[in-house]
């Protein structure tokens, strides 16, 4: 949102003369609590408060759930109404909403069949994500200077400007160095289990050298700008671009010196990344709501927040039903599909974003930066074509069906099956099972904890289902080993033969496979298959004395059996 450009840096389209005749959007509490981060900042403190009295666990997934409904996509439908609403915006963009747009879209379907190329997506949102959050904060940074008629002179606003750049660059060293510190980015869980995150893998020097000169530039920027700009104005008319300084900070900056200087633990931290994703989310509708309103194309809030959560269900939700395993697609939500979704979406929203939203574009300075009041913004949506017609209907009929599809779907993964999984209520999570495959959410993971589950029951038949079922999802290691177990268990060494091996395949170096496949080999009287594969579990885990024990008994057996066969002649 109002992405960092030289376009916003250097233009300055008001004429000499205009003054503005307010200096808050919707006014000093809302702007200040959803614009400026201390609604974050608040949040946050209570959060650490709560996950110190232990009363984290049972909401947070909750919380997710719906703060990513009501924020995280229609913040996305947001910028589609923007583009796609009205037909001069879609010409004028034409090149994004139509050629960009299909390219992506090539490159995600291409995700699905090539692994390198979905990994390649994800990476390059993982990056791109911090810079776009701050374009978004220096944006709103500078107009709010602008509408209090501060002057910012083009060396003063490179400062800002520099500020923000070198808060992305310390995250940057830190995700593409040594510490590969995934922790600090706003990001969903990310499983490696289909897709890698490709690190530049910057050698230790590299990005020590970089961190330290990034932040340098950052605490000097910092303090030049915030000297200039005390010479010009006050603290109180500073206050809203001092909060997205110190958001700004609070996002990136200080989690990137903490985590150079080992101060910040990701296992505790990551958890609370997430809430950034939504903190940006909620900044970018308080934004575009006042845009649209002023512009005249939803004078109600509670309208326009409907249709970009219909927008933005429909852009989320459907593409990952088309793209399940059981329809167009290769990889299954819970292993792949959704992170690529994920990211190819916001990579989209990204680059509409940074075409947009620029302080120089005529619309978007005439309303940002002034008032419904000035005569500059009358007649700004008599000027506009709405989109009417059987599309736009569709478009909302699609939404209303994909936040149906949504609030179903994450009930049923939650209370159906994960807490039912805990309270070991097996038929429910079987029936949420079920209803999660009808649009293509259902899981390998809770699969495996049925089988396992079933087996310690005694009902093989249920588990071998189950098992299968996980494999058929989502093919893993762990349950082609968990089925393997079955199989010995009940004395069908060459069945859990034929498991373990293809499990082998994906995880050459699975410890418990190659462990329990040299027992099976053992077993079938094959000593010297089991004293290979013994010999590589022994070379992952020396310090095994079971395993070693087992090594020396195959090779004990190989003599044997070696001194037993007929000598040759």
């Amino acid at each position: 949102m109002i992405g960092i450009t030289e376009d916003a840096l250097l233009s300055d389209p008001l004429r000499p003369g205009d003054r503005f005749q307010t200096r808050w959007l919707y006014g000093p509490a809302s702007d200040l609590l959803l614009g400026c981060g201390l609604g974050y900042a608040l949040f946050v403190a209570i959060f650490l408060f709560a996950d110190t009295q232990a009363l984290v666990a049972e909401w947070v997934p909750v919380a997710i759930v719906v703060l990513g409904l009501i924020t995280n996509s229609p913040h996305y439908g947001a910028t589609l109404i923007r583009v796609y609403e009205k037909r001069a915006d879609r010409r004028k963009y034409a090149f994004f909403t139509v050629y960009l747009t299909i390219a992506l879209a090539a490159l995600f379907v291409a995700g699905l069949h090539f692994l390198w190329m979905g990994s390649f997506l994800i990476t390059l949102y993982i990056t791109w994500s911090p810079w776009h959050f701050a374009g978004q904060n220096y944006g709103l940074a500078v107009m709010f200077l602008r509408r209090r008629q501060i002057e910012v002179p083009p060396g003063l606003k490179r400062l800002i400007y520099l500020s923000f750049v070198c808060s992305f660059l310390m995250s940057f060293f830190l995700i593409h160095g040594p510490l590969q510190a995934l922790g600090l980015l706003p990001v969903p869980s990310f499983q490696r289990e289909v897709y890698e995150f490709l690190s530049l893998g910057l050698p230790p020097r590299v990005a020590e050298a970089g961190l330290a000169i990034s932040g340098l530039g950052y605490v000097g920027s910092i303090l030049a700008a915030g000297t200039l700009l005390l010479r010009r104005s006050s603290l109180r008319d500073l206050a809203p671009t001092a909060s997205l300084v110190a958001l700004q900070a609070m996002w990136y900056a200080i989690p990137a010196f903490m985590a150079a200087t080992n101060t910040l633990t990701f296992e505790s931290f990551a958890l609370s990344s997430i809430w950034i994703a939504f903190a940006h989310s909620i900044q970018y509708l308080w934004v575009t709501s006042y845009y649209s309103k002023q512009s005249g194309d939803d004078r109600r809030i509670s309208g326009y927040m409907l249709k970009t959560l219909l927008w933005g269900s429909a852009a989320t939700v459907l593409p990952a039903m088309v793209f399940a395993p059981n329809l167009l697609g290769t990889v299954s939500f819970h292993a792949g599909l959704g992170i690529l979704l994920f990211s190819v979406i916001n990579i989209h929203h990204f680059a509409l974003d940074g075409a947009i939203w620029k302080l120089r574009d005529g619309s978007v300075a005439r309303i940002l930066l002034r008032t419904a009041g000035d005569n500059a913004t009358a007649g700004v949506s008599a000027s506009v074509e709405q989109a009417h017609g059987r599309g736009l209907r569709m478009v909302y009929a699609i939404g209303a069906v994909s936040v149906a599809v949504a609030v179903f779907g994450s009930w049923e993964n939650h209370f159906g099956a994960v807490e039912a999984l805990e309270r070991g209520d097996l038929p429910r999570v079987a029936r949420a099972s079920e209803r999660l495959s009808w649009i293509g959410r259902e899981s390998h993971g809770i699969h495996q904890q049925l089988g396992l589950r079933r087996a310690q029951q005694g009902q093989w038949e249920e588990a071998r289902h189950h098992y299968e079922r996980s494999l058929q999802i989502h093919p893993s290691v762990q349950a082609w080993y968990s089925l393997a177990q079955l199989h010995v268990a009940r004395g069908e060494l060459e069945a859990a033969r034929a498991a373990l091996e293809p499990g082998l395949e994906l995880q050459p170096d699975h410890f418990l496979s190659l462990e329990l496949l040299g027992r099976v080999w053992s077993e079938l009287e094959e000593p010297a298959r089991a004293r290979a594969v013994l010999e590589k579990a022994v070379a992952l885990m020396p310090g095994n004395h079971a395993i070693a024990a087992a090594l020396v008994r195959a090779r004990h057996e190989e003599s044997k059996q070696g001194d037993a066969s007929p000598s040759r002649p």
